[in-house]
């Protein structure tokens, strides 16, 4: 088949039934709790996971980073005043993203966990910090002012942990993995045994 922008490609078409059902081979496979580092990771790339902040990176390759991760940062803090997606993600899938959050944090051998959003997101700061609460976790969260670009992942690192990303660099270099809570939401529905076949768009204008 020939794909949009790489030619002629190995692909798979996906045909719908109409019925909006999930397979009965989707379903979740070791506990949790007895899953090691590279189990998690493997889970990740077999359901296809990219980050869903817009640049469509490999998630997995992230959680396997080349040198010592200490903080793994959520990034809640979308760029503009008009997208929505980070906060509806946050107000619906709280659980879900607190779950996948602590599985990425094992992952990559943290010892921290960040979700940083902006102050100004009173309701899902709320919500998380229940969720946080129910899970028994030690997840923290960052409040942001409302500036532009606290979406930038650079600035949250900076922001977050005070190390700068050095230019054209990556947050690795500061021990550091960056990602958004959609990918978060994608990562605890692969837990859950689901590829991803989603992503949430905010619609906005006159």
């Amino acid at each position: 088949h020939k794909h949009a922008t790489r030619g002629e490609c190995l692909s798979v078409v996906i045909r719908s039934d109409g019925k909006n059902t999930l397979d009965e081979s989707v379903k979740p496979g070791k506990s949790l709790d007895s899953l090691t580092p590279d189990e998690i990771v493997e889970i990740v790339r077999e359901a296809g996971i990219v980050g869903m902040g817009g640049a469509g990176f490999p998630t997995s390759v992230k959680l396997k980073p080349p040198k010592p991760i200490d903080t793994v940062l959520l990034n809640g803090c979308e760029c503009e005043p008009l997208l929505h997606t980070d906060q509806h993600h946050m107000l619906h899938h709280a659980r879900d993203i607190v779950r996948a959050l602590d599985e990425l944090k094992q992952a990559v051998g943290a010892r921290r966990a960040v979700i940083g959003l902006k102050r100004k997101y009173k309701e899902a700061t709320n919500i998380l910090a229940e969720a946080i609460r129910a899970a028994g976790s030690s997840i923290e969260l960052a409040l942001l002012d409302n500036f532009y670009p606290a979406g930038d992942e650079q600035t949250l690192v900076r922001e977050v942990t005070g190390r700068s990303v050095p230019p054209l660099g990556l947050p690795l270099q500061v021990g550091a993995v960056v990602a958004n809570v959609g990918t978060l939401v994608s990562v605890a529905r692969a837990l859950d045994g689901a590829p991803l076949t989603r992503k949430t768009l905010t619609v906005t204008g006159e």
